[in-house]
């Protein structure tokens, strides 16, 4: 039979950045979702993809740190492991996958058709 990449798999769960075709264009929306740190549940048949609030990269440096007031540690460590680019700070996909008989590289590579082209960045 035909391997599919995400047989086994039990649960995922993590942040994503995504760019859908369009979503609501309500004034102050972040219609497409680039501001949007979007939150990844999956267990057993039960999916599904949330707000989590906006990307750091969404605010300067000198705005972020006055959160990291009392924890300069996690804003450090926030620039050296989370920060992609200046151009878009710590946007990005952190997905974890759980399950029997995973293969890595077949996840990784029907994740990747899902990316955007450089042309559609």
């Amino acid at each position: 039979g035909q391997h599919h990449a995400f047989v086994g798999v039990l649960r995922s769960k993590g942040f994503c950045w995504m760019s859908p075709a369009k979503w609501s264009n309500s004034a102050g929306n972040d219609v497409w979702r680039h501001d949007t740190a979007m939150y990844w549940s999956h267990a057993g048949k039960h999916f599904g993809i949330t707000s989590a609030g906006k990307w750091w990269g969404t605010l300067s440096k000198e705005q972020m740190q006055p959160y990291f007031a009392n924890n300069m540690e996690e804003y450090d460590r926030i620039m050296k492991e989370d920060w992609i680019s200046e151009e878009w700070g710590d946007r990005r996909q952190e997905l974890v996958f759980i399950g029997t008989k995973l293969v890595e590289a077949d996840i990784r590579a029907a994740l990747d058709e899902c990316l955007c082209t450089g042309e559609e960045m």
